[in-house]
């Protein structure tokens, strides 16, 4: 009976993978005849190149010499075949604008941009990615449009029904496999969530592409423990940049370095060298991208910020605490040499000084479930209880990485999750602490301790009275920590009060920062309620006192 249950979930996941295989495949037949058609109509109706707007003829000259040295583009036939999809369609309005066609062109772009089309696109070029079927329903709606009629668009229709009917015919690999835009950028080809997809995370990835749009912040840090996602969701966000083509209203290039030196593996943790794990090494990484680019012998870092000081670039640095901790200061003068037109985002597990902060929290409980069953899933792994997943998603506090740990170590190693889970756990709390923890002062170790042993929410007047500190001391410690995931705040009518986030408490169990400060704070804690419970006592002796003394004067009343 368990075997043919197998037998028929197998045989499900290869419906679902033939049917999304199905829906690519009709939605690019579609798109690359639209693609064709409307290039079909800028050079049937184009007399020569100079008809053609000379910016967009300009930058496809400029990208094609940069891919391949040499362009020949005297005729409008060479320049629409080295066109992305959203350039052809510039290309069409510019050549329908005043004329019938070009209110039918303006309504089919506007239908595109609703209807996502150019993120579709980038989905078909993306085979091992998933392919949702909304995307082909997406696509027939714009081919069913009545701007395709108007146009006498009549290829599109008819690949749209060969599509319907099932008579399925993919488009040239090379069309498929082509990004539909792609702003200069070095991100890596490969993405560590790429198995997955970026699970739960919609509401951050807007927050943050709000934060990346907003002009008037030029220093941005996604701040979280390790392993809880924050190199997937910048990637993510940055992918969805470069492959936008309205991104090139406010952005140049993107600039991506990782400074990442220590990976966990269900193995333990690994550790690498890379240049870029220090600023000087930054700095030499940033200028051998454009020395690169210009084919030149050598540039410094001082000349590349001066003869690309009015590009607008974005500087992604990845994984950045371990030089916050161990070069501090360095990164703030590194900060002050770069242009004034260039943008940094960083990712770290400790806060960044002048930043905008972007805590990232966790996953959701059901965001972590769906994580776990998605990973088990592409891992090839046995299926397992409803109730298994959610105990291993809520010991490993929903950490993605802990997640993925659990279930390599359930697969690959063979152990039982139960002993997975458990290592895994340990190992994620110091991976995820540990370089936060170290780079953080000896106040704020204090204050931390404070937040160990008071299992109530602490207010900074209950610290200051706990650690026998003053208030602007106390307040510099809770400034550190509140960008951080490290605690919780919990507003109050009078003051804020903070309380551990449950992963740090089980991390200051097995690694105490300060035990002094702690033997401290717990005997100023006992004292504390010892003096409460003496003046409850007294009190309550009081009342006791008032109401004999009331009944012994009634009772000389009554008697008089």
């Amino acid at each position: 009976m368990q075997k043919h249950s197998e037998i028929q979930r197998i045989q499900q996941d290869q419906g679902i993978i033939n049917n999304s295989q199905a829906f690519r495949i009709k939605s690019a037949m579609v798109l690359y005849e639209l693609e064709k058609t409307l290039g079909d109509f800028v050079v049937m109706e184009t007399i020569n190149v100079a008809d053609l707007p000379s910016k967009t003829v300009q930058d496809i000259r400029e990208r094609e010499i940069q891919k391949v040295g040499s362009f020949d583009d005297l005729t409008p036939a060479k320049i629409v075949s080295a066109t992305y999809l959203d350039e052809i369609f510039g290309l069409a309005l510019s050549i329908a604008k005043g004329r019938p066609e070009e209110k039918y062109l303006l309504a089919l772009r506007k239908l595109f941009d609703v209807l996502e089309v150019f993120s579709i696109r980038n989905a078909i070029s993306h085979p091992n990615r998933p392919f949702h079927p909304s995307y082909w329903h997406r696509i027939a709606a714009i081919a069913t449009d009545p701007a395709i009629d108007k146009l006498q668009f009549r290829k599109i229709s008819r690949a749209f029904m060969d599509a319907e009917d099932g008579r399925l015919v993919s488009p040239p690999e090379t069309w498929m496999n082509a990004p539909i835009w792609s702003l200069p950028n070095n991100l890596p080809e490969q993405f560590d969530h790429d198995i997955t997809g970026l699970i739960a995370r919609q509401r951050e990835v807007d927050e943050l592409n709000k934060l990346i749009r907003n002009d008037r912040l030029n220093l941005i840090a996604i701040v979280a423990p390790g392993g809880t996602g924050k190199t997937a969701l910048l990637l993510h966000a940055l992918q969805e940049v470069v492959l936008s083509p309205q991104s090139t209203e406010w952005l140049d290039r993107i600039l991506y370095f990782s400074s990442k030196t220590e990976f966990l593996t269900s193995e333990g943790i690994v550790n690498q060298n890379l240049v870029t794990s220090s600023i000087d090494g930054i700095r030499c990484s940033i200028s051998k991208v454009f020395q690169e680019e210009g084919s030149l012998d050598s540039l410094s870092f001082e000349d590349a910020c001066r003869q690309f000081s009015s590009e607008r670039i974005l500087l992604c640095l990845d994984n950045l605490e371990t030089i916050l901790r161990d070069e501090p200061g360095q990164f703030d003068l590194f900060y002050r040499e770069l242009p004034r037109e260039w943008r940094v985002i960083v990712t770290s597990r400790v806060t960044v000084n002048s930043a905008t902060i972007m805590p990232l929290k966790p996953l959701s409980l059901s965001g972590a479930k769906a994580l776990a069953w998605s990973y088990l899933s592409k891992r090839g792994g046995e299926r397992i209880s409803e109730d298994e997943i959610e105990t291993l998603v809520k010991i490993c506090d929903m950490n993605p990485l802990g997640i993925r740990l659990t279930i390599d170590g359930f697969i690959i190693e063979k152990k039982s999750l139960s002993e997975m889970q458990a290592i895994a756990k340990q190992q994620v709390i110091d991976f995820s602490y540990r370089n936060l923890i170290d780079a953080l002062p000896p106040i704020v170790h204090e204050l931390l301790e404070c937040l160990f042993v008071e299992s109530e929410p602490v207010s900074r007047t209950t610290a200051c009275i706990l650690l026998k500190k003053d208030l602007d001391e106390i307040s510099e410690a809770f400034s550190q920590i509140r960008g951080t995931s490290l605690v919780t705040r919990t507003p109050g009518q009078a003051e804020e009060r903070y309380t551990l986030s449950s992963s740090i408490r089980d991390f200051l169990i097995i690694r105490p920062l300060n035990i002094n400060a702690r033997n401290a704070i717990q005997d100023e804690l006992r004292k504390t309620k010892q003096l409460v419970s003496e003046i409850a006592k007294s009190q309550q002796n009081s009342v006791v006192r008032q109401i004999l003394v009331g009944k012994i004067s009634r009772s000389f009343q009554v008697q008089g």
